[in-house]
């Protein structure tokens, strides 16, 4: 019972965080665009939002939570490895930033740089995975579809049942697909 709760409490913060974000004439709806995992006792929520992305850098906020014992002695810069279906991205794009350094509740970015790596028409997903956390290894995925000799990416967003459509050389949302 804890567990969901704890999970109710992580996604209304997501929701708080991005309701003020809007992309390309459009709310960001974090729901959407959050994958959660869990195991072990150790909870993790991480939201990508393309309206964050620039000419340098693919971003996704990390949310962890914990009751038992202190997450603050994980070495995230090490322990987190980033992948498409063209590869894992090189460990050294890779950067983690701390924004709520707390034992039970820490909370930072994945800064993922060289996003050629991760948006080109061949992309079919980006997948996190956080290595070894109490023996769990956490993988989250996010699926892409793409049309060929297009510059544009198809985001399926499971929780809503849409698909949100971002301009690869713009980087940012231009629709939201409805059923």
């Amino acid at each position: 019972m804890k567990k969901i709760k704890v999970s109710i409490l992580m996604l209304l913060a997501l929701i708080l965080f991005g309701s003020s974000i809007v992309m390309a004439n459009e709310e960001f709806n974090p729901r959407e665009w959050s994958r959660s995992s869990s195991g072990e006792g150790v909870w993790i929520d991480t939201v990508f939002n393309p309206k964050q992305l620039n000419n340098d850098t693919v971003e996704f906020q990390v949310y962890l939570t914990t009751h038992s014992g202190d997450l603050l002695g994980l070495d995230f810069d090490k322990i987190i490895d980033v992948r498409t279906n063209l590869g894992e991205i090189n460990s050294k794009n890779i950067k983690w930033e701390w924004e709520r350094r707390s034992s039970h509740h820490p909370a930072g970015k994945i800064k993922v740089s060289d996003q050629q790596d991760l948006f080109n028409n061949s992309i079919k997903f980006i997948e996190i995975t956080f290595k070894n956390i109490r023996d769990v290894d956490h993988i989250l995925k996010w699926k892409l579809e793409s049309k060929n000799n297009e510059d544009y990416a198809y985001i399926a967003n499971a929780n809503s049942g849409t698909v949100s459509v971002v301009d690869t050389k713009k980087h940012q949302v231009i629709n939201t697909i409805k059923d």
